[in-house]
């Protein structure tokens, strides 16, 4: 018992750390998230401000030759001057300072001092570090406020001037000029400062993400040991509910042990009962025994002596005997008192034993209510099977004399009908015969009719034509009275046949032979030019065969060929993945065909075009365009905006993609972009600008040349 409910309390602990344990798992999850999302932002950020950076880098060139760098190019200036520095200065800060150059600065020792500067007012050179050559000129320019411009003007000396940091200029000798906006130059200076503070931020954000790429490793490895103490944890708590299990099992067997116990302890006490019985049964013999001596002293020493012998073994038989029933009765209750330990252990879980056999007891009686109910519903439906089967007896009876009816019915109504069939036949046929001989009577009455008809038409006909009466026709065709006739068929076919060779004949054609001729020439011309026209239809079709089969042959070389470079190109622009063309629709005849694409993206499944996301189509399309490119390569490629969907990963790709084909065909790209990766990758950038208003300027910057400047200055 106390076994088990230590074990019951360890349980209880390990299920406490098992729940801390998750919490702190599911804490260390949390921070992980966290530590990844600012390592993202982090390198992110350093993405961005390298960009920035390295684009800045390829705009801040000199713009002289490598020989003459601009004197713009060695200042450094105080963030928020370049304004003024641009204003004070303008295009003389496009000079170098070497000697050789056309326009160039050069350092004068000064015999004198120059004037000073009025009093209270900012010499530009303290925010500027130039060279020599620009510090004479620097310490004669002020800087002051904007309103204080017009009124500190009067006091300049010959050769000093004012700005403002907003631009505004004011001359000694009375020139001023207002602000229009920031000059080239100080355009220039401006990018130069945010190129060093994008430096120091670069490096900034470069530890940031070290660190935290750090504190995601730190995150992950307190993670890592969280889940594996949450693991031995549950394994431990798994073992701890098997060794509950067991000692539940051994409690069951250790009661059923003392139900056992009881009953054999029972039994010792009914015979350590009967022992104690037989002890005071052997102690009143004794006691007898010794009476009985007392009064048998007239007896023999021996019968005294051998009934005294025979007294003690039987007293000493019952000593051994209840000397060992008292040891099995102490160890008995022993026994007891250990058995009777743990029932009163167990008592605790008896009662909630009983408790279910309450319920138990409860769902009984429900159940025994539920079955009066049905019981009474049984015997309320016990005689209905009888009824139902009455039911069907009398419907199966009911359903026989139906039958029986309905045979007879059926029979009488089968005699009618072929009594009613025979009826109908034999009015049919009576009906039919009597139109039968109507139809033959109206038959033979128009025959006679038409007879009559016909033979005054031939009788007036032929005493129109033959000019003799019908009676004399023989006579005339010289046949002899008792000659037969020819049948009338006869003689009107041949006069038919007769009057159509007649009509035939027509009119004697004089030029008959002449247009037989002229026909037979006409004939063999078209035969002949028949024949030129199947020849050339044998040729064209010839033809047609032979630039089918080099068409599908070059077809062939050519899908394979762009298959080829599309397979390369898509594993080049996805880092990875695999992509193929399919002919599609194209069994018998591949110029008939369809092209299909068949593209899989690291990590997902092939698919087709339209199935992929929108950079995924770019990327692809990209890669056929290129494919196709590479097979016949041209002088120039344009691009319009095939940059826009894809993100800076993509962007980067496409670009080292793009260098490497022009290193190898020669090919110069034309590239239309707004992306500021794509344009640092550029060999050249063009762009309009608007220097004054309203008047464009075509702007181009040769990036390699400036590279090379900045690497040498």
């Amino acid at each position: 018992m106390a076994a088990r409910d230590k074990l019951t309390r360890d349980i209880e602990t390990i299920e406490n750390e098992t729940a801390a344990a998750e919490k702190l798992v599911h804490s260390r999850e949390l921070d992980l998230k966290m530590k990844r999302d600012a390592a993202t932002q982090a390198r992110l950020d350093l993405n961005d401000v390298k960009t920035e950076r390295e684009t800045l880098a390829r705009l801040l060139v000199p713009s002289h030759g490598e020989d003459y760098p601009a004197i713009v190019d060695s200042l450094i200036v105080t963030p928020g001057y370049e304004t003024a520095l641009g204003a004070a200065l303008g295009d003389d800060l496009e000079a170098p300072t070497a000697l050789d150059a056309p326009v160039h600065w050069k350092h004068i020792e000064t015999q004198g001092s120059d004037g000073a500067l009025p009093d209270g007012i900012d010499v530009l050179g303290s925010f500027v570090e130039s060279p020599l050559e620009l510090k004479r000129r620097l310490n004669q320019i002020g800087v002051v406020e904007k309103t204080e411009g017009s009124r500190l003007q009067q006091y300049l000396q010959p050769g000093q001037r004012l700005v403002s940091r907003q631009g505004d200029l004011w001359r000694w000798d009375g020139y001023v000029a207002a602000c229009e906006g920031t000059t080239a130059a100080a355009q220039r200076l401006e990018q130069r400062n945010r190129m060093n503070a994008l430096t120091h931020e670069e490096v900034s954000l470069q530890e940031s993400l070290e660190a935290c790429l750090v504190a995601e490793q730190n995150c992950l490895l307190e993670l890592t040991s969280a889940r594996e103490d949450e693991k031995r944890l549950r394994a431990v708590w798994r073992e701890m509910q098997t060794q509950l299990s067991r000692l539940r099992d051994d409690l069951n067997r250790n009661e059923r042990a003392s139900h056992e116990t009881q009953t054999k302890l029972a039994a010792l006490n009914a015979a350590m009962e009967r022992c104690q019985q037989d002890l005071s049964d052997a102690q009143e013999q004794a006691q007898t025994i010794v009476r009985t001596l007392d009064e048998a002293n007239g007896q023999s020493s021996i019968d005294l002596g051998s009934a005294l012998s025979q007294a003690q073994e039987n007293a000493k038989s019952l000593r051994s005997n209840a000397g060992q029933k008292q040891a099995a009765l102490a160890a008995i209750t022993r026994e007891q008192q250990i058995r009777l330990e743990r029932i009163g252990a167990q008592r605790l879980e008896l009662e909630g034993w009983r408790q279910r056999a309450q319920d138990a007891a409860g769902q009984c009686e429900t159940l025994k209510t539920r079955l009066l109910e049905s019981q009474q519903e049984l015997n309320t439906l016990a005689d209905l099977p009888a009824r139902m089967e009455a039911g069907r007896q009398q419907l199966i009876e009911n359903l026989e004399q139906a039958d029986k009816l309905r045979q007879q019915a059926a029979d009488a109504l089968a005699e009618a009908e072929t009594t009613l069939k025979d009826t109908t036949a034999a009015l049919r046929q009576a009906s039919a015969a009597v139109s039968d001989a109507k139809e033959a009577r109206a038959r033979t009455q128009a025959k006679q009719e038409a007879a009559q008809e016909r033979l005054e038409e031939d009788g007036k006909r032929i005493r129109e034509t033959m000019n003799v009466e019908p009676e004399d026709c023989l006579a005339l065709a010289e046949l002899p009275p008792d000659a037969q006739p020819p049948s009338l068929s006869e003689v009107e076919t041949r006069l038919s046949r007769l009057k159509g060779d007649r009509e035939r004949l027509g009119g004697v054609n004089l030029q008959a032979d002449d247009e037989l001729h002229e026909l037979t020439s006409q004939r063999d011309n078209l035969e002949g030019e028949r024949n030129d026209v199947e020849q050339a239809i044998l040729k064209l079709r010839a033809g047609i065969a032979s630039l089918n089969r080099e068409g599908r042959r070059r077809l062939n070389e050519a899908f394979q060929t762009v298959d080829a470079h599309f397979q390369k190109l898509f594993a080049v622009l996805f880092n990875g993945g695999q992509a193929r063309l399919e002919m599609i629709q194209s069994e018998d005849d591949p110029l008939e065909g369809g092209l299909e694409i068949i593209a899989r993206p690291p990590g997902k499944k092939p698919a087709t075009l339209s199935l992929l996301s929108g950079g995924e189509q770019t990327l692809t399309a990209l890669s056929l365009i290129f494919a196709v490119f590479l097979t016949n390569p041209s002088p120039i490629c344009v691009l319009d905006e095939v940059d826009a969907p894809l993100d800076d990963a993509n962007v980067d790709r496409f670009c080292t993609l793009m260098e490497k084909m022009a290193g190898e065909t020669e090919t110069r790209f034309l590239v239309i972009t707004h992306h500021p990766m794509t344009m640092t990758r550029m060999n050249r950038l063009f762009g309009v600008t608007m220097a004054e208003k309203g008047i464009s300027q075509l702007v181009s910057v040769d990036l390699e040349t400036a590279q090379s400047f900045r690497e040498a200055s």
